[in-house]
């Protein structure tokens, strides 16, 4: 059962709670889903930019290490 619908159930059964209490319960619920969505689809959006700079920046590393400079040096101090 979603959040939304449980939380629609106990309003419903809550005594304390009229027709228009259920409805504003509901709106809040709604709404808060609706910005940890929007908060979701961001961090997966920044998941993926830092996922790309760090493939760029093994990429750099590997040509680094293959460089013909670096090759000479590396076998020099070995």
């Amino acid at each position: 059962m979603s959040p939304l619908t449980e939380a629609f159930d106990s309003a419903a059964l809550s005594s304390r709670w009229g027709s228009d209490g259920v409805y504003f319960e509901l709106y809040k619920l709604a709404s808060e889903q609706k910005r940890l969505g929007k908060l979701r689809l961001n961090l997966e959006r920044r998941m993926r930019s830092i996922d790309d700079r760090l493939a760029e920046i093994a990429l750099a590393m590997q040509r680094l290490q293959s460089h013909p400079c670096l090759a000479k040096q590396n076998r020099t101090e070995v």
